[in-house]
């Protein structure tokens, strides 16, 4: 999946991805999903609290995953998730952060599923950065995957946040429907 999609062609992977390196499970204190990392160049911490359930970041902070989790009021089924909820995601993404540029945003089926994704770019602690967003509602839960890295590393580090993003599954829960995550094959 080259930069223009940036994962957006589900299932295909990046091409000439290199091999991956050793992987980690990280396992949400909540048991709502789990998520694989790099375990050399990868570091993983528990999220303080609502919205935010994980980060994930490179030990030299070029790239980072951060997992969010949201309690929706009311649950979402497939069919609910239209170009309007994409909208909305893309909105709320915006109103957090003003100076995002460049947005697209995308509603993908995949395995009965639908999946909103959001490219864009944002002012990073290091300058620009390059971000894709999966934003996954099942049932009364979503669950958001926020991938980015430094506008001029990104290509170098797509594939990893690609597996990454590729490993998240989501666990048993009242509250979502379980399965596997957005790539499992």
């Amino acid at each position: 999946m080259g930069s223009a999609g940036a994962f957006a062609q589900i299932p295909a992977r990046t091409p000439a991805a290199p091999a991956a390196p050793a992987m980690r499970v990280f396992q949400d204190p909540q048991r709502r999903f789990s998520i694989s990392y790099p375990g050399r160049e990868w570091v993983a911490t528990a999220g303080s609290g609502e919205p935010v359930a994980a980060v994930l970041s490179h030990q030299e902070r070029e790239a980072a995953v951060v997992i969010e989790y949201v309690v929706l009021n009311t649950p979402l089924a497939p069919e609910d998730i239209t170009d309007v909820f994409g909208q909305i995601e893309a909105d709320l993404v915006t109103e957090r952060q003003p100076g995002v540029t460049g947005m697209r945003s995308q509603v993908l089926d995949h395995d009965g599923q639908r999946i909103v994704t959001l490219d864009y770019t944002r002012q990073g602690v290091r300058g620009l950065e390059r971000v894709h967003q999966l934003s996954l509602p099942r049932g009364r839960s979503l669950f958001r995957i926020v991938c980015s890295a430094g506008e001029a590393v990104y290509a170098g580090h797509e594939a990893t946040l690609e597996a990454i993003a590729r490993s998240f599954t989501i666990q048993e829960s009242p509250l979502a429907k379980p399965g596997p995550g957005p790539f499992a094959r």
